[in-house]
């Protein structure tokens, strides 16, 4: 999650400054993001146009959200955690967006593609030539892959626009389930109880 702002306040030691959040439990992601958000929220208020940017995935679209159970580690296939992860991520993003309505202040989140970012690197022999061969062949090199981020943290394009899902630096349609505003809420009100924000720290 990247938060944008001006940078007039950088001088004084305020300015928000880009972050990942990589954990992959959904109500860790999400709480992540509220940490980060809410505390900033002021900042980016005052800082307004601002802009914060989700990095999601379209490998949301394999995954469903039970808020039952957020972390469902008992799949049979340990990357539906991450697909979950990210299903949550758009929930929470969309969420975020309506919430912040009339403050100029946009949220968007993305999917960057598939980017050879080297997590493959340590992957044993042979199952690595297997691999090496199916990253250069289909992924996206890192110039390649950061587009669509610094397409939705800057293009003037996008000034004013909010609560959207883009890909190759195009908005993209949602599936029904991560466009349910009801499952949207209810996930950020339990955010807030993982978050244990503090009683000073801004509401959103």
């Amino acid at each position: 999650m990247w938060s944008s702002a001006s940078r007039r306040d950088a001088g004084q030691g305020h300015g928000a400054v880009p972050e990942m959040l990589r954990q992959w439990i959904p109500g860790g992601v999400t709480h992540s993001v509220m940490q980060a958000t809410a505390p900033a929220s002021d900042l980016l208020k005052r800082s307004a146009p601002s802009r914060i940017v989700v990095v999601a995935s379209e490998l949301y679209r394999l995954a469903s959200l039970n808020l039952n159970n957020l972390n469902p580690s008992s799949s049979w296939c340990p990357a539906y955690l991450y697909y979950v992860s990210k299903y949550a991520n758009i929930c929470f993003t969309l969420e975020l967006a309506r919430r912040l309505e009339g403050t100029s202040v946009t949220a968007n989140c993305l999917h960057p593609g598939m980017v050879d970012s080297g997590i493959w690197r340590n992957v044993p022999f042979p199952l690595n030539w297997a691999l090496k061969l199916v990253v250069k062949g289909f992924f996206k090199t890192p110039a390649q892959g950061c587009q669509t981020s610094v397409y939705v943290a800057c293009s003037e394009e996008l000034n004013g626009v909010t609560g959207r899902y883009f890909m190759d630096c195009a908005e993209r349609t949602l599936n029904r389930g991560a466009m349910d505003e009801s499952k949207a809420k209810k996930l950020w009100e339990l955010s807030e109880k993982f978050a244990d924000l503090r009683p000073t720290d801004p509401k959103i």
